[in-house]
């Protein structure tokens, strides 16, 4: 009888929580004509792009046989209640040896500086990702380990094993891939804004997140006994059917808005000052319901000279004529089968069209405009 090869693998176990990522990965494994779940694939083979069908899992399955010293890693795919396909990747020697002196490299050229010692480097060297004490913190700790390991060779690598600081993050952190979740949830939707501009939006959403926070625990505070709570997971659970981040951001909108409106300012004033015309797209934008309020109220629409020519909204046709309310160059003189102007047009009809012109005719015109 011929005995089964062992093997030292580590394993990566991946799990899809939700009913989209579930069906996607069935569908993966359907697309594999092996007819079984458990599969044995090269690291370079097609296979394995596959099944690990992201990049970052693909570097982390290679990365793991690296970190234990094996060419074996059992990568395994379940949802909730039971495990969809299992692959035993087997990596060569040449791709293990080809990422071990990449990294080598990267270390040599990037990380090498961290062997010196901490006095030789001023604040400039750090630029903004880290403070020289957070970094000499770091060091220690990495100082420590190592030494550590020196004295005892028989234990496990140093990535089984973390400060006692670091654990206790871990238990505490409250959940920051959710928070970047919902952050990320939290779009805003500006366009051609600098990187800073994006930093300070990021901080301001931030904000918000942590007042919401705050929020919920005071509601708490306020209307049931903290200390009947047994463990913080009941807490958590009572914290999240209280106020969700939508609704508190909604709320927020509405004092804001109710503290920003004066309160004897008329409807259409109102409406008009919380409304403001984008600069792209004005055409459209004018067709809609808040664009046809703008151009068909019955406020003064007020007939501004421009010093620049600009092209009508309508006709294309340059002209200095201007609505200061509108905000928009329209050709004041009557022309076409109607004779009636853009302006008049503009204005008064509840659907507007754009109107095309013959280069005669917008000579014409635009000498009158002039």
């Amino acid at each position: 009888m011929i005995q089964p090869e062992k093997l030292f693998v580590c394993i990566e176990m991946k799990t899809v929580t939700q009913e989209s990522t579930s069906t996607a990965a069935l569908n993966r494994i359907r697309e594999i004509p092996v007819g079984r779940r458990f599969i044995t694939v090269s690291f370079v083979s097609e296979q394995f792009k596959i099944l690990v069908w992201s990049p970052n899992y693909r570097g982390q399955v290679l990365h793991h046989a690296v970190v234990y010293k094996t060419n074996h890693v059992l990568f395994v795919c379940a949802d909730k209640q039971s495990i969809i396909y299992v692959l035993l990747v087997h990596i060569p020697d040449n791709v293990i040896d080809m990422y071990i002196r990449a990294t080598t490299k990267l270390y040599e050229l990037h990380l090498m500086w961290y062997q010196e010692p901490i006095t030789t480097f001023d604040s400039l060297n750090f630029h903004h990702a880290v403070d020289n004490d957070t970094l000499m913190l770091w060091k220690a700790i990495g100082g420590k380990l190592s030494s550590f390991f020196q004295e005892n060779p028989g234990i496990n690598p140093a990535h089984d094993l973390r400060p006692y600081i670091i654990d206790l993050w871990n238990k505490m952190k409250g959940g920051q891939d959710v928070v970047s979740r919902q952050l990320c949830n939290t779009k805003i939707d500006f366009r051609q804004l600098s990187p800073r501009a994006f930093l300070f939006i990021r901080q301001i959403k931030t904000q918000l997140l942590n007042a919401h926070i705050v929020y919920r625990l005071l509601m708490l505070k306020l209307s049931v006994n903290i200390q009947q709570f047994p463990t913080y997971s009941k807490l958590k659970e009572k914290l999240n059917t209280m106020c969700t981040f939508s609704d508190f951001l909604y709320k927020f909108a509405q004092q804001c808005t109710s503290v920003t409106t004066s309160p004897t300012s008329s409807p259409s004033e109102t409406s008009q000052a919380s409304t403001s015309i984008p600069k792209r797209n004005r055409f459209t934008w004018f067709q809609s319901e808040e664009g046809k309020r703008r151009r068909l109220s019955n406020d003064g629409h007020t007939l501004q000279q421009s010093t620049a020519q600009r092209r009508c909204l309508l006709c294309k046709v340059k002209t200095t004529c201007r609505c200061e309310t509108c905000t928009v160059h329209l050709c004041r003189f009557p022309h076409g089968p109607n004779r009636r102007s853009c302006w008049t047009k503009f204005h008064e009809n509840k659907v507007i069209e754009l109107i095309e012109r013959s280069n005669q005719n917008k000579e014409n015109i635009q000498t009158l405009n002039c």
